[in-house]
This record gives C-alpha cells, structure tokens and sequence, in this order.
C-alpha cells in the first residue's frame, strides 16, 4: 500500500488507542469509585439507611433500611468490579445504570426542602447538592460513552500497551 495509506492507518489506531485507553481510565475511575462507595455501605450502612428513610419513610424500620443499603453496596461493589476487570458493554451498561440511579435520587435530594445528608460513603459524607449531581451525572455520560464505545476494561488496556495501561491506570487512580 501507498505511504499514505498506512500512514493515514497508523494515525487512526494511535487515535482508537488513545480513546479507548482514555475511556478505560475514565470509565474505570468510576467504577473504582462506585465500588468503593459500595463497601463503606456494606461497612457502615447506618449513613446511608438514613438516608434511605428520610427519603422514604416506608422503609423504616431502621434495620430494614440497613439491610437495603447493604443490598445497594453490595450491587455498586460487584458492578464495579466487574466494570474494571471485564469491562465489556453489559458491565458498562451496568455501570451507566448505577450512575443514571444516582443521578437521578441526588437531583431528588439536592432539589428537596431540606439538606439531606448522602450516605455514600459512611461517616464522612457531606449534603447532597449540585456537586453530587455533577459527579453523577459525568460518570454516567462517561458510562454510556463507553457502552456505546468499543469497551475495554482497565485491566485490558495492558493487553494493547503497558505504557498506555500505566497510563489509564493513573488517570483512573487520580479521577477516583
């Protein structure tokens, strides 16, 4: 073939290559974070039961509230795990379906008449409000880029490139 042409080729892999490693960083910091939102539920489910019934009273009691977060943990633990390992398109519908749910109960919250404290992370969360609408809201735009992308799962990229892979990988470690 003609020098262009595989010029032309090369520069169009390099391009795949650098989405797709950049939505595998991207996709896998929420996922990274999705998952660690999930285990301090199943930790500490208290914040997050609390939550629940301010939200929805007819899950009181309180235990059953709890045994409801833990059922949410576990859920964002194993999407989110299974989004960095496997990283297919169901797992990344997945994970766009978490975030969608998220984004979706933060507006509710963000947007009611009083402060309501998230439980996403135990202890240590703050009120809900527009930054937790945001946050959501960017992971499932990033979720759904990658379902309709051709998905690799943070782990795969290392099958392409080790630089490229340290490089998701980082990218990843620093958005989560």
């Amino acid at each position: 073939p003609p020098r262009s042409t595989l010029s032309t080729r090369r520069s169009s892999d390099l391009r795949r290559m650098f989405v797709s490693s950049l939505l595998a960083g991207l996709s896998g910091a929420a996922a990274a974070l999705l998952a660690v939102a999930g285990v301090a539920k199943l930790r500490t489910p208290g914040p997050a039961a609390g939550m629940l019934v301010g939200s929805w009273p007819r899950l009181r009691p309180l235990a059953r509230a709890r045994s409801v977060a833990r059922c949410v943990g576990a859920i964002e633990l194993g999407v989110g795990l299974c989004a960095v390992v496997v990283g297919d398109r169901i797992t990344a519908v997945l994970l766009a379906a978490c975030y969608l749910t998220l984004t979706a109960l933060a507006v509710r919250l963000a947007t009611g008449d009083q402060p309501t404290r998230c439980g996403c992370f135990g202890a240590a969360d703050g009120n809900v409000g527009s930054a937790h609408v945001l946050l959501d809201s960017c992971a499932t735009v990033i979720s759904v880029a990658a379902a309709l992308a051709a998905p690799v799962s943070l782990a795969g990229v290392f099958e392409t490139n080790w630089g490229i892979g340290l490089t998701a990988c980082a990218q990843a470690a620093l958005l989560a």
